[in-house]
């Protein structure tokens, strides 16, 4: 239970860490509870009062002589409007509760992206995108779900009880209180009892569900495979084989919830039928007047619904908080550690190179070098070149700190990165990676993405032009700043490899670092594109086959010679 607790409060604590007015909506839900408990227990009593004051005066004269019985149409006016402001109240709480439920759900959304963002590569390849996309979806609901049931489903009936049995208490004596107490703590201790004794049955059912979305994302990725060689109805077999198999495995789950929540409507009927019994017992050994029975009535009857309800919540907790415990799971793996530290600008004008890498030992896909030496100078194009699959893409990731050398020293200019890379470099350099991405916002958005830099609509239409690119406005009839959502995934290779390459040149960066970029364009367009980087970029780092490519580098990188070299050695 403790370990449970400290997930509660993590999960808490990452949903304040991303709404600042978190805590203000909490408070604001809180007083109305309040003033609906109080209303709650308020209402039946003062209908209890109005019911006495109808009845046999000689039953109650201290109340017959404190309510004139022309002030009988005032107090059924006050109970009309008292019941008007606690329906009016619980509107009102039930609005600021879905605001609150949006809030966290959106927040913890937010952390759960940004924390996967910021893992290290190696754990975010390993993570199966549908699978974590359903854990994050399910936690980010569960952390609301969780806050709602404890602290306005548990506490509120809790109070409730309290309220109702310090007025039966008062009203018809202290013994029928503590009895009243007594069953209404069972029903909420039996509650949480059956809950927390019972076996988890909610991790089966969420790995079935998550296997099943990792099924379906596969698919959708791969559907051009599918539509290629005609498989789809090999694969929709295969997803309603998926299907009998997840609701094989989800059947016994809702089975046992099922059968907890008869449990619990069973023992609430029970608390229902005892205190109606004995109500009706008392009143007609005139133990009770008409309104201690109406009182007491409306209590038990004003309880069942709250007691309901939180049954079924606490039934639900235990999944919810598997859910939490499946969430924060992607909090505990390795992140990415960046530093701060800058070069000066007169430390910059020192160096005239741009990496050095100094007796460094570092993995080149299934191979380890030893003892490699390589200065980038700046002002020079560099071509990476060497078989498929030997790891050149690898070597640019300690080009930017996704990965790092197991032995001796990296430097970027004079500053030091073999164990902590610094966001500072990330100012002067851009990547293009090998695989161009398309976002789904405006193409303005696109072209300027991660730059601080302001560009005009012409300057931004004359790249567009410069790139063969202008006709992505004609052709779609938008204008830079409309959403190219539905337009954009009918992009070629080409059209996003460019786009993602103007990306990288507005940031204006002294060193380009580009993975194949131009390996869906033709021969025309892709000199064209090397030119251009040519002209615009001090000092360019490229893995690249193309012919153009060879002929503007200053140096080339082979890792076929380097890799047999250092196996010689």
């Amino acid at each position: 239970m403790t370990e449970k607790i400290k997930q509660f409060k993590k999960a808490l604590m990452l949903f304040r860490q991303h709404d600042e007015n978190g805590l203000s909506v909490f408070f604001v839900l809180a007083i109305l509870q309040i003033l609906i408990i109080g209303t709650s227990v308020g209402l039946p009593y003062l209908f209890k009062l109005l019911i006495d004051q109808t009845s046999e005066p000689d039953h109650y004269y201290s109340i017959q002589d404190f309510f004139q019985i022309h002030l009988l149409y005032l107090f059924a006016v006050a109970y009309a409007f008292a019941w008007f402001i606690n329906e009016g109240m619980k509107n009102v709480n039930n609005f600021a509760m879905s605001m609150m439920n949006r809030n966290v759900d959106a927040s913890m959304l937010k952390a759960g992206v940004f924390n996967f963002l910021d893992l290290k590569l190696k754990d975010q390849r390993q993570q199966d995108i549908g699978v974590f996309n359903s854990n994050l979806i399910r936690g980010s609901e569960a952390l609301g779900t969780i806050i709602f049931t404890i602290f306005f489903v548990i506490v509120p009936t809790v109070f409730k009880i309290l309220g109702m049995v310090y007025v039966l208490g008062n009203t018809i004596n202290l013994e029928f209180g503590v009895y009243f107490f007594v069953f209404s703590a069972c029903t909420v201790a039996l509650s949480l009892i059956i809950t927390f004794k019972t076996q988890d049955i909610f991790t089966i059912m969420y790995g079935a569900r998550n296997q099943l979305n990792q099924f379906v994302i596969e698919k959708l990725q791969q559907s051009y495979d599918i539509k290629l060689s005609h498989s789809k109805y090999y694969e929709f077999e295969e997803f309603s084989r998926r299907i009998d198999d997840y609701k094989i495995k989800t059947q016994d789950t809702y089975k046992k919830l099922q059968y907890l929540m008869i449990y619990q409507l069973l023992f609430v009927s029970f608390f229902l039928l005892v205190f109606m019994i004995l109500s009706v017992y008392m009143f007609e050994y005139q133990s009770f007047s008409s309104g201690d029975f109406v009182l007491v009535s409306t209590y038990i009857i004003g309880l069942t619904i709250p007691l309901m309800m939180m049954s079924q919540n606490i039934i639900h907790l235990k999944g919810h908080i598997v859910a939490i415990d499946q969430y924060l799971e992607y909090f505990e793996l390795e992140h990415e550690s960046f530093g701060t530290n800058d070069l000066t600008a007169e430390e910059q004008k020192e160096s005239a190179v741009a990496y050095s890498f100094q007796n460094v030992t570092f993995d080149l896909g299934q191979q380890t070098i030893e003892n490699f030496n390589l200065d980038i100078v700046c002002g020079k194009i560099y071509l990476i070149q060497g078989r498929t699959g030997i790891g050149k893409s690898s070597f640019l990731n300690y080009l930017v700190g996704i990965e790092k050398i197991k032995s001796g020293r990296l430097f970027f200019r004079n500053l030091e990165i073999t164990s902590v890379f610094s966001e500072k470099i990330f100012d002067q350099i851009a990547v293009v990676s090998q695989t161009p991405i398309v976002y789904s916002s405006s193409l303005r958005q696109n072209l300027i993405q991660n730059t601080e830099i302001k560009y005009s609509d012409d300057e931004l239409k004359h790249w567009l032009k410069e790139f063969d690119l202008l006709h992505l406005l004609e052709k779609n009839k938008i204008e830079l700043d409309d959403d190219i959502q539905e337009i954009y995934k009918n992009f070629s290779g080409g059209e996003k490899q460019r786009l993602n390459i103007i990306r990288a040149l507005l940031k204006q960066p002294k060193l380009l670092i580009l993975d194949e970029p131009t390996a869906a364009l033709d021969e025309k367009t892709s000199s064209k594109i090397l030119k251009i980087i040519q002209e615009r970029v001090e000092t360019v780092i490229m893995i690249s086959h193309e012919r153009m490519a060879t002929e503007i580098a200053d140096e080339i990188i082979d890792f076929n010679i380097i890799l047999n070299s250092n196996n010689e050695d």
